[in-house]
């Protein structure tokens, strides 16, 4: 209707292009409005690449911008006009004065036309063919390629869809999981509850194979061979002191000095003033922050340390005492109450104390 005069009223634009036709306009308002690929163009509207080739230059050179200043000044000052306009699928429709129409007794409006640089021109271009899946002189089919596909609705950049992250492993995954206390303690009850009832050899066998099974349980439910096998070599070793020695106390031995090397250690680099946590948190961090300098960060690892400290001396203090009384079926028991328990609330505060240095320290958390 009013497109065509508008054609018409702005044909010195169009003919510097090339010749105007009605055919023309209407195969693009077909295209247009049915979205269907520029191939499937109706025979009654000519070639397909005429109408793709014009739509592309009217839409470079802003012909289309001098046909709807044409239409909003002459077809709207009717006052029986109504503007609908289609935006990624949804419409919305305007009065003729919200379009720009001029109302009865106002003056006439001082239009500017817009100037836009060749620059500004091919980037229009190139976001009205993303907009509405016109092809490119490259693929003149009339199918997207794969980064118009991507383009959003007024022709952004492609999106990228975000990488997938991985979950990373919480603390307690890399103790075995909830599982790990049951794993670790089930070899410790086997242990006891065998010597009580046969002989030394006879529990050495049992309790290796027990540990053998639930190993291979474990691998075969996907678990890492060095999380799987690490308690199986630990069974191993305290198995060899108990053949070795003779003795099923010294099933306990071990683990009673480790825990006496692990106090000292701890608390001996509180005492130095280089907590054990805190230069474990200062290397996993690029072993270059000043930690040390900063009061918070150091009491905080203070306190880590020392609760580490704590967990250690305990275990040593009771279970030591326990094995100097020969009381083997309590040292299990000490073993298992004062193992993964013990172990998960001193992490708990190495965590704290790790968050907050990360807190202090680094710029980005």
């Amino acid at each position: 209707m009013g497109a065509d005069r508008a054609v018409a009223a702005a044909g010195h634009g169009l003919g510097s292009a090339m010749a105007w036709s009605p055919r023309v306009i209407n195969a693009i308002g077909w295209k247009l409005r049915t979205g269907a690929p520029w191939r499937d163009l109706p025979e009654r509207y000519g070639a397909w690449k005429t109408a793709h080739e014009r739509l592309r230059i009217w839409t470079a050179d802003g012909t289309w911008e001098r046909i709807l200043d044409e239409v909003v000044v002459k077809d709207d000052a009717v006052g029986n006009a109504e503007w609908s306009f289609s935006i990624d699928s949804g419409s919305v429709r305007a009065h003729q004065h919200s379009a720009g129409a001029r109302k009865k007794g106002d003056a006439p409006p001082n239009r500017r036309r817009l100037t836009w640089s060749p620059p500004q021109r091919v980037e229009c271009a190139a976001a009205a063919r993303s907009f509405l899946g016109i092809p490119d002189e490259r693929d003149p089919g009339g199918h997207m390629n794969t980064t118009e596909r991507n383009r959003g609705p007024a022709g952004e950049e492609p999106v990228v869809p975000a990488p997938v992250t991985e979950r990373q492993p919480t603390l307690l995954d890399q103790m075995g999981g909830p599982m790990g206390f049951v794993y670790s303690a089930v070899p410790v009850v086997v242990f006891v509850a065998a010597n009580s009832f046969l002989s030394l050899p006879s529990t050495i066998i049992v309790s290796i194979a027990v540990g053998m099974a639930i190993t291979g349980y474990r691998l075969l439910r996907g678990e890492r061979f060095s999380l799987a096998a690490g308690g199986l070599l630990g069974l191993a070793v305290a198995i060899g002191v108990v053949t070795l020695t003779g003795s099923a106390r010294d099933f306990f031995v071990i683990g009673i000095w480790a825990y006496l090397a692990g106090f000292v250690v701890a608390l001996g680099s509180v005492l130095a003033r280089r907590p054990l946590s805190g230069v474990v948190w200062n290397l996993v961090h690029g072993g270059t922050h000043a930690w040390r300098a900063d009061r918070r960060v150091l009491r905080a690892h203070d306190v880590a340390t020392l609760a580490a400290a704590a967990v250690f001396g305990a275990r040593f203090g009771v279970q030591q005492w326990l094995y100097v009384s020969d009381e083997t079926g309590w040292l299990g028991v000490a073993r298992i109450a004062m193992g993964w328990p013990l172990t998960i609330l001193a992490a708990l505060v190495v965590v704290w104390a790790f968050r907050r240095s990360s807190t202090r320290l680094l710029p980005s958390a």
